[in-house]
Order: structure tokens, then C-alpha cells, then sequence
């Protein structure tokens, strides 16, 4: 077999999906392509084809076949891992003959058995307490905490993977089960007695001091930065010391588990991690209204005034075409250069902000962010799927996207369009609501703004389809924007001319219900017309008339889309007529067909630049 050979995907998958059908924790590996690990460290990987390529991998096991069977025709380039302890296994991997002599000590019987590199796995039923995973001479006891790479998986050496029978799986035998609960308690005296008074820590117990250490740290709630230091100062009394390169994989396997109640872990006897998905006590406080209120709440850290602030979700609804990305572009920009925006509060000191594009080819990406003067901003990172991701489907990318928003330390994340970012249904409220949890947990956890720019629904034909917008047009389920503090329509007038509608706004500091005119300049961005000030009727009247192009409006059409009675209708239009502003047409019954004239585009610029007026 030649070194860029991959497993065949059909065949992967087939194999995959058998596994998961056993009730085996199925997971995936970094693979082989011309014999180099196709992980981020490539040929300077310690473990090529041989690691996880989740970071949790320890509780996020898949289980269902069909789910297996997907994931490996979609990632044909991947090995196959099975994690031992989720799978009830205990793998003994043999690959030296000292470790073949070792195991004759055990008089093990016939079972499931595969090939690997140099020598070979063999698959047991584990019963009893769980241990962990254990060294012995010469081989290796897989166990609870660890994962054994799964045929047909590819070698590094251009050779697969291979069963080579397809007896069941038995028990495992009293000789092994013994000598592994014998090594394993003299291997956490040995770490203990290594750890404490800063003894030097001796070849063959080096991993288990360090991932003990690191398993107390994380109980304790820290993250994987603060335990790798740690880690690297421990490292040193190490003899010899590990490479860094390990030391890191320790730190970062350990953190793919979730801090956990000192009060659980004592529960847990000589458990030395509390899986992700052990649920701890809920504890809940009752205060009465006087403590509620007397309590001292967080102070709001506004990155755009009332529009946007740390923690918030905002949701911009908008057509194709009506400037969705130019708004959210000009928000990008006055946030990183630490400017105000519409007018509102600026930021405290220039902000970090990420675009997640899921849609956009490059050449377009380029030509945005140079007419937005945002090509040469450090403060803007870009992360570019065209293709987008399923976040509600794929494990692998959703921790992928975690982590660059964890390691960014962004204060703003954009993502658009939110439609590119799952692969269901975006009609589908429960999914829609379960996805939005993803994202609002990161935002709560990571303290960034959540920006989403929507689609809206198709607008009726006509004038009756003008400036008609609603918070209820914006595409998708309602869960998209039910727990949004902040939602707003953006709606194209013409050139360079636009009307922003605010639908909600949780706080209530935003002009809920008010339509602003905004003017747009590439080299000023965005100005309010009428100053967020209330509206007056004549400026509506005129607004409405001016987006029917053309196309003149009556009475009826007027008071539908405006919510004013005819009679009020009669009294403004008649100011306007007098004003040379409208001008009326009258049909064959008599009834009014109102225009804006086309010599007085300058009295609207006057018009909607007046002082405040009452409606």
C-alpha cells in the first residue's frame, strides 16, 4: 500500500457505523497523507494518525451508527478511534516481544483481535471498578481513560489497521484484571510520593504525575492556558523531561472535561475525572424582591450605546441586496478604531472583533473591506467558510469555531449569514432554538457581543410593499430572535439613502417602533437624517411616497401602510400641496393619486433635516 493511501471512506464508514452498533464510543482521528499527520504540527507530530482530533473526545464518543457512518463519509480522510472506558473495553497493546512475554504471565484466551504497526490489540470485555489506562513491560493496558486506534485505520508506515479474527469479544480474565488493579494502586502511590516535596519525577511515571496534577487543576476550575503553565514548571522535575509537545496534548486532553463540585468528586471513589456529562446538584437561591433589587449588578460595558454592548445578541434583518454587511461592516469599523456609531456611546478603548463569512468568495471579501477601510485594521479577524459549517451537526466544527473565539479573546463576533451556520431546517423552532443556545452559552461564557445579519422574507409587489417591514419578516424560526436584547431592520431607499426600523429592544433605551433615514458616504459611513428624533407625518408621508418611485400612492394605500386616518391624510396633504412638495393626480371617480414631485428632491433633504416636530 503506498504512504498517501487513506482508508477507504465506504469501508471506514461501514466499519464505523459496526462499531457504534456494538454500543463502542466511536471517534476521529487525524489521519495520513503521505505519511505526515494531517493535524497542525504535520511532520513534526509525536503521534501521527494516532490522536484525537476532538478536544473533548473522552464523553463525546458516537454511539449511533448512523451518525458514525456519516461522519467518516464525510471525512474520508480520517482513522478510526474507539475510547475504551465509554465502551466497556479494555484493549491490551502488545508491540514488542518483551510485551508479548508479559502478557504470557496472564495466560490471556482467544479473543477479538487486531494488527497494528508492530504488533498487536487485543480486545477484552472490562468488568469490575474502572481503572485506567496502565504501562507495563513492554505493553500497554487500555483502559478507562484511553483509546485505541481501530482498523482500518492507516499506519504511519503506509500499512491499515486489521482484524485478524472476528472472534467476540470476552472477558477479561481474573490474571489481567488483577495485575492491572495491583499496578494501577501502586502507580498512584508512586505518583503521589513523586508529587509531593518537589522529588524529582522518574521515567515511566511522568505522564500520570502530570495528568494527575493537571486532573486536580481542572476540577478546580482551571483552564487549559493556567494548567499548561503549570504543567511546564512540573515538567522540569521530570527525568528526563517530556516533550513540550506532550506536555501540551496532557494539558488539553484534560481540559476537554468540565470543572466539577469538590462534593462530587468524593462521591466518585478514585475517579480521576468526572466525565462532561455528570450533572452536578443545582443549587438555587430564593430572595425575596428587597434582596433582588438591593443586589449589585454588573455594569454594562457598551461597545455601541444601547445598540450593542458585552454580552449582547443582535440581530440585523434585512433583504438581499439592502445592505446587511455594509451596516454590520460600518459597526465593525467604528468598534475597532473605537468610534461612535449612529451616534451612540463609543466603546472605552478600540475593540477585537471576528467575521465569521459563510458565504462570501474572496475577491468579494477583499473589495468590502477596502471601500470600508478596514484592509489594513489588526483589530478585525476574518475566518472565511464559503462552504459553511453545521454547528448543530458537527462536533468537530463546533469545537473548532469554540476554541478560535476562546483563544481570540474577541469582544464582538459576527457571524453571517446565520443560515450557513447549521444544517437543518432554519423553519425548525426546536433546532433553531437549540443552536441559538450554542452561541448564546459562548457569548455568556467568552463575554462577546453576538452580531447575526438575517434574511428577510420576500415583500409583497407594489407600493403596499414599501416600508412595510416587520421584526416578523426576519427569515426562520422565531427562536432565532426571541432571545435577542436587540433586533433592527435595515431597508433600502435608493443610493446611498436607507431607513433602519427598531423592533426590540430588551433594555428599552432604544426609540422601539421609530424608523431612522440614514445617508451613507464611503467616506463619512453612516449619517442619521432626522438625528433619531421623533418622525413627523409629513416626513413619513413623504418617505412613503418617494420608495413608491415612481409609482404614486392614494389615500387608501397611504393610511395602510402609515396607520393615519383619511381625515388627518387630508389636512398633511393639503400643507404639501401648498408647499410645491406632492403634487395630485385625480382619477375618474375623483379620487387622489399622490406623488412627490420630481423638482423637489432637494425640499426632502430639507424636509427630513427639519428640528424635532410632534406627530
Amino acid at each position: 500500500m503506498s504512504s498517501d493511501a487513506l482508508p477507504p471512506a465506504p469501508k471506514a464508514a461501514e466499519e464505523a457505523a459496526a462499531y457504534a452498533s456494538r454500543g463502542w464510543a466511536v471517534i476521529p482521528l487525524y489521519g495520513l497523507r503521505d505519511g505526515v499527520c494531517t493535524c497542525r504540527d504535520g511532520r513534526s507530530c509525536t503521534s501521527p494518525g494516532k490522536h484525537p482530533k476532538w478536544p473533548a473526545w473522552q464523553t463525546r464518543g458516537m454511539t449511533e451508527a448512523g451518525e458514525a457512518a456519516m461522519w467518516f463519509l464525510e471525512h474520508p480522510g480520517d482513522n478510526i478511534g474507539i475510547v475504551c472506558g465509554s465502551s466497556g473495553l479494555m484493549v491490551v497493546d502488545i508491540d514488542s516481544e518483551e510485551g508479548e512475554r508479559t502478557a504470557a504471565q496472564w495466560d490471556l484466551p482467544a479473543t477479538l483481535e487486531a494488527r497494528t504497526r508492530r504488533g498487536r490489540h487485543l480486545y477484552f470485555r472490562a468488568r469490575g471498578e474502572t481503572v485506567n489506562s496502565i504501562k507495563f513491560a513492554g505493553l500497554d493496558v487500555k483502559a478507562g481513560n484511553g483509546f485505541v486506534v481501530a482498523p482500518p485505520s492507516a499506519r504511519a508506515d503506509g500499512g491499515m489497521y486489521e482484524w485478524v479474527n472476528d472472534l467476540a469479544v470476552v472477558e477479561a480474565p481474573e490474571s489481567l484484571m488483577q495485575a492491572v488493579w495491583r499496578a494501577s494502586t501502586e502507580r498512584k502511590k508512586s505518583v503521589a510520593g513523586a508529587m509531593v516535596g518537589g522529588e524529582t519525577i522518574p521515567d515511566g511515571y511522568r505522564d500520570d504525575a502530570l495528568a494527575s496534577a493537571a486532573g486536580t487543576m481542572r476540577h478546580r476550575g482551571l483552564t487549559e492556558e493556567e494548567i499548561l503553565a503549570a504543567l511546564m514548571v512540573m515538567n522540569k522535575r521530570c527525568d528526563p523531561p517530556l516533550d513540550e509537545r506532550d506536555v501540551q496534548r496532557i494539558a488539553r486532553s484534560v481540559s476537554g472535561y468540565q470543572p466539577t463540585d469538590p462534593i462530587l468528586d468524593r462521591l466518585r471513589k478514585d475517579a480521576p475525572l468526572v466525565r462532561e456529562e455528570a450533572e452536578a446538584a443545582a443549587q438555587w437561591s430564593v430572595l425575596s424582591a428587597p434582596e433582588l433589587c438591593a443586589m449589585e449588578s454588573e455594569t454594562q460595558e457598551n461597545f455601541a450605546g444601547a445598540l450593542l454592548w458585552r454580552g449582547a445578541r443582535l440581530v440585523i434583518g434585512g433583504h438581499t441586496g439592502h445592505g446587511k454587511t455594509a451596516f454590520v461592516l460600518e459597526l465593525v469599523k467604528a468598534a475597532v478604531q473605537g468610534k461612535p456609531f449612529l451616534g451612540f456611546e463609543r466603546p472605552a478603548e478600540p475593540l477585537r472583533v471576528l467575521m465569521v463569512d459563510l458565504e462570501q468568495g474572496l475577491r468579494t471579501v477583499q473589495r468590502r473591506l477596502k471601500l470600508s477601510g478596514l484592509s489594513e485594521c489588526d483589530g478585525l479577524d476574518y475566518l472565511r467558510v464559503p462552504d459553511g459549517i453545521r454547528l448543530d451537526q458537527s462536533p468537530a466544527e463546533r469545537a473548532e469555531l469554540e476554541g478560535i473565539v476562546k483563544r481570540g479573546g474577541y469582544d464582538i463576533v459576527v457571524i453571517d449569514p446565520l443560515y450557513k451556520a447549521h444544517g437543518g431546517d432554519s423553519l425548525d423552532e426546536r433546532a433553531m432554538v437549540d443552536l441559538m443556545r450554542v452561541l448564546d452559552a459562548w457569548r455568556e461564557q467568552y463575554g462577546f457581543a453576538l452580531v447575526i445579519p438575517m434574511h428577510m422574507r420576500k415583500p409583497p409587489s407594489g407600493p403596499q410593499g414599501k416600508g412595510t417591514l416587520s421584526m416578523h419578516d426576519v427569515f426562520g424560526s422565531s427562536g432565532l430572535i426571541r432571545g435577542a436584547e436587540v433586533v433592527v431592520g435595515i431597508e433600502r431607499l435608493e443610493e446611498n439613502r436607507a431607513r433602519l426600523h427598531f423592533w426590540k429592544d430588551r433594555e428599552g433605551d432604544l426609540p422601539v417602533g421609530k424608523k431612522w433615514v440614514l445617508k451613507f458616504s464611503a467616506a463619512d459611513g453612516y449619517e442619521v437624517l432626522n438625528e433619531g428624533k421623533i418622525v413627523s407625518n409629513d416626513e413619513r408621508i413623504v418617505t412613503a411616497l418617494r420608495d413608491a418611485n415612481g409609482g404614486g400612492m392614494t389615500y387608501s394605500q397611504l393610511g395602510t401602510e402609515l396607520g393615519i386616518k383619511k381625515r388627518t391624510l387630508e389636512g398633511h396633504m393639503a400643507g404639501l400641496e401648498k408647499d410645491g412638495v406632492v403634487e395630485a393626480k385625480v382619477g375618474p371617480r375623483g379620487s387622489k393619486t399622490w406623488f412627490i414631485k420630481d423638482d423637489e428632491i432637494d425640499r426632502f433633504e430639507a424636509l427630513v433635516s427639519a428640528p424635532e416636530a410632534e406627530l
